[in-house]
C-alpha cells in the first residue's frame, strides 16, 4: 500500500492520510487515525467522491491526471493537485530554468560558439542575454513572494524572446519547432501561476481577517 499525507490547512500538521493499492485501488482516507471513508477503485475516484467531516465541512476527492484532487469546502487542500502554491512553485521553477538557460547561452555567445554565431548570437547579444538572465533571477524571487506583476513581466519577456527567436530563425529558413514547443510549455505553466497567486493572497487575507 502507498500513502500520501496532507494538512487540512496551510501550515498545519499532516492530519489527512490517504492509503491506496496500485492503480488507485482500495483507497482509504483517515483523519487523525480515524477512517472517514473508502473508495473502491480508480473509476469511482475519477467520478469524484464527497465525505462529510465532523465539522460538517465537505471533503471532495477526485483525480486530476495522475494526481489526487482534494478540496475542503470547495478550496484545494495544500499539497493536492489543485493547490495554488504548487502552481506558483512551478512558475518559479520555470523562471529559474529560463534564467539558467539565458546565462548559459549568454556565456557561450560571448565565447563565440560558431553554432550560436550562425543563429545571430553575437557577443553583444550574449551580454544582453546575461543581463536578461539576472532579470529573470530577480523576477523569480519576486514571484516567490507572490508578485503578480513580476510574473506578468516574466511572461512578457518570454513572449518577446520567442518572437525574436522566430524572426531570426525564419529569416534563415528554419523553424525552431522544439524551441517553440518548450516556450509554449513554459508559458502555459507560468500563466497558471497568475490566478494561483491571487488565490494565495486571498487565502492569506482571509486568515489575517480571522485572526483579528
Amino acid at each position: 500500500m502507498k500513502t500520501k499525507n496532507y494538512p487540512l490547512k496551510r501550515g498545519g500538521p499532516d492530519r489527512l492520510v490517504v492509503s491506496y493499492a496500485k492503480q488507485w485501488q482500495d483507497i482509504t482516507l483517515k483523519i487523525d487515525d480515524t477512517i472517514i471513508g473508502t473508495i473502491p477503485d480508480k473509476e469511482t475516484l475519477k467520478a469524484g467522491v464527497n465525505f462529510t467531516l465532523e465539522d460538517d465541512s465537505i471533503l471532495e476527492v477526485g483525480l486530476a491526471g495522475k494526481q489526487l484532487k482534494i478540496s475542503r469546502g470547495g478550496k484545494p487542500i495544500p499539497g493536492s493537485a489543485e493547490d495554488p502554491q504548487l502552481k506558483v512553485d512551478s512558475a518559479v521553477k520555470v523562471i529559474d530554468v529560463i534564467a539558467l538557460l539565458r546565462c548559459a547561452f549568454g556565456i557561450l555567445a560571448i565565447v563565440g560558439l560558431p553554432f550560436l554565431v550562425e543563429l545571430g548570437f553575437t557577443r553583444l547579444v550574449g551580454i544582453f542575454t546575461l543581463v536578461e538572465a539576472a532579470i529573470f533571477v530577480i523576477l523569480g524571487i519576486l514571484v516567490k513572494r507572490l508578485s503578480k506583476i513580476a510574473l506578468m513581466i516574466a511572461i512578457a519577456l518570454v513572449v518577446l524572446g520567442l518572437i525574436y527567436s522566430l524572426t531570426v530563425s525564419l529569416s534563415s529558413g528554419n523553424f525552431p519547432a522544439v524551441g517553440v514547443g518548450i516556450a509554449c510549455a513554459f508559458l502555459y505553466i507560468m500563466i497558471q501561476g497568475i490566478p494561483a497567486i491571487q488565490l494565495l493572497k486571498d487565502e492569506k487575507a482571509a486568515l489575517e481577517d480571522a485572526m483579528e
